[in-house]
């Protein structure tokens, strides 16, 4: 059985190619949530003392790749101090170099506790954490031209 195509589908192929070619192909990422910075346990709920995790998956990009991202809390409780305070903005360039710029990279941004009054240089990996409702958002953009390939939202809990 042979494929044939009609003149329309045809014409059809040849626009796709034709925009995908002057287009070029955006970069795009996926983001979880996971207690390991291999990113193997995906959750939404963390306790007091774990750790925490905000997985990217990159495919694609250039050396203007810039992600960024804000991490926003709310308290459990009313009273609790800061209680709906911009904890956290931050970005960086998952592919600095023109070497760098093949295949699927992974990035983890791990969330720092503060630290320890004894030991000020140390960042801390586990909590105590602040328990309530926190949100990242993670923007995928480009350095030159500030356009935003994707945009993604991720709400989770510290119970």
């Amino acid at each position: 059985m042979a494929l044939v195509l009609s003149r329309r589908s045809l014409a059809s192929l040849a626009l796709a190619a034709s925009t995908l070619i002057a287009a070029g192909c955006a970069p795009t990422m996926q983001v979880y949530m996971s207690r390991d910075g291999n990113g193997e346990f995906g959750t939404t709920t963390f306790q007091d003392f774990d750790e925490i995790h905000c997985i990217v998956v990159l495919q694609g990009g250039g050396v203007n790749t810039r992600l960024r991202y804000t991490l926003s809390w709310r308290a459990s409780t009313p009273d609790e101090p800061g209680g709906n305070a911009l904890s956290y903005q931050g970005s960086l360039h998952p592919r600095p170099s023109r070497n760098q710029l093949d295949g699927e990279r992974r990035i983890d941004i791990q969330l720092l506790g503060a630290p320890d009054p004894a030991s000020p240089t140390v960042p801390i990996r586990t909590g105590p954490w602040i328990r309530g409702k926190y949100k990242i958002t993670v923007f995928l953009e480009d350095l030159e031209t500030n356009e935003v390939f994707e945009e993604e939202t991720l709400s989770f809990a510290i119970d």
